[in-house]
């Protein structure tokens, strides 16, 4: 019988790796005594897949409805030992033997992504075909990382942005004077381990107090499905959030908010059909009372290469080394940028709701390059609010 099958990649623990890089390991099969199997073949996958069902009507006319969609990068099938036919059995010995496998990751594919209703995701499969009995499966998932140089992006990513809003509260038919608050953040490209610095104006001309100011991050994937047709599901997470203070009533003043950004996946640019990421600043003023919190959005990129002007080292000008060597798992880090490699973290564990055979719902949790930017970000700074005269 079989004791253990291991898949193994070498010298790289975390499983994780770039698009285009050469992926080796090994296959460890140990067994307790003498067996013949027909073959031992690895199948390395990855695809994109989204699943979710609507349910509509009630009684005799309630009916259900699943949406789904799957689009395949890679499938390559490495026989260790044996054939696809399988018509002569190999016999292997007691013990522990050790089999190699190499696999060239194609360089346009989309990085791993969890999310509620699909994900990306890339695994290996080792199987084992047994003559008269079902094959046995074991399998090991790993994590890829599209790399996104945000300078080679757009250049908007390197620019400020700002956001206003401009309300009035109401208390039965009379309404107050205006509450004015305006957002602005230095530039919107980002990578994971940098701190968004966000600075508010608030003019709260009105007689409602602000009781406080929510800073968050938050992440949307949007799931377009193929069968039975074409639907659009969208999906909000909050990856990461901070509270900051508020304004009294007829107050006026200005604070700034460092926000640190988690291990999160790179906005997906390209490359899927079923599944997009996207990722926005939204600051929520919440207001005292029963009153609507007034609040705004500032659409921002993550990338996995910061912009050259978001580091404070001494050559902003310097040419960006953008290749990746195939030994290696971590992005370069652009030359003359006074950070070292980053480290590979978990980002949030998200508990997937596909439930159909075909799909995999097991729980996968990428990882994914943050930076150390160490005292290169920003300080972070207040200003006491004045009352307006």
């Amino acid at each position: 019988m079989v004791t253990s099958c291991e898949i193994r990649f070498d010298n790289n623990p975390k499983a994780t790796f770039q698009s285009g890089q050469t992926i080796t390991g090994t296959v460890i099969l140990t067994l307790t005594e003498k067996k013949k199997f027909r073959a031992l073949y690895l199948k390395i996958e990855g695809s994109a897949k989204c699943m979710w069902t609507v349910t509509k009507g009630t009684g005799n006319k309630r009916r259900s409805v699943t949406y789904s969609g799957k689009e395949d990068y890679l499938n390559q099938v490495t026989y260790l030992f044996g054939s696809q036919s399988g018509t002569t059995p190999v016999q292997i010995p007691a013990g522990t033997t050790t089999y190699s496998f190499a696999c060239i990751l194609p360089q346009q594919i989309p990085s791993s992504v969890e999310g509620k209703y699909g994900n990306i995701r890339y695994s290996c499969k080792a199987v084992l075909d047994r003559p008269w009995k079902s094959d046995k499966e074991f399998r090991l998932s790993f994590t890829v990382i599209k790399a996104e140089d945000l300078n080679l992006v757009t250049p908007s990513l390197f620019l400020p942005a700002k956001s206003e809003i401009i309300r009035r509260f109401y208390c039965c038919c009379f309404k107050s004077k205006p509450f004015q608050m305006c957002v602005s953040i230095p530039f919107t490209g980002y990578v994971p381990g940098q701190k968004i610095e966000v600075t508010i104006h608030m003019n709260n001309q009105s007689n409602i107090d602000i009781e406080g100011t929510k800073v968050s991050l938050e992440r949307g994937i949007q799931y377009i499905s193929q069968a039975p047709r074409k639907k659009i599901r969208f999906e909000s997470l909050t990856v990461c959030e901070i509270f900051g203070t508020g304004m009294r009533a007829c107050g006026l003043g200005e604070f700034k908010i460092l926000l640190p950004l988690p291990p999160l996946a790179p906005t997906n640019m390209d490359y899927c059909s079923v599944l997009t990421t996207s990722y926005q600043l939204k600051v929520l003023a919440k207001a005292s009372g029963a009153h609507k919190n007034p609040h705004l959005n500032i659409p921002i990129t993550i990338g996995t290469i910061p912009l050259r002007s978001s580091v404070q080292a001494p050559h902003y000008d310097a040419v960006m080394n953008n290749s990746i060597a195939s030994s290696s798992s971590h992005p370069s880090a652009p030359r003359n940028f006074n950070l070292p490699p980053p480290s590979y973290e978990e980002a949030m564990r998200i508990v997937p709701e596909m439930t159909e055979n075909n799909h995999d719902v097991s729980v996968f949790n990428p990882l994914y390059p943050v930076w150390n930017f160490g005292s290169s970000q920003p300080p972070s700074a207040t200003t006491s609010p004045s009352k307006v005269p």
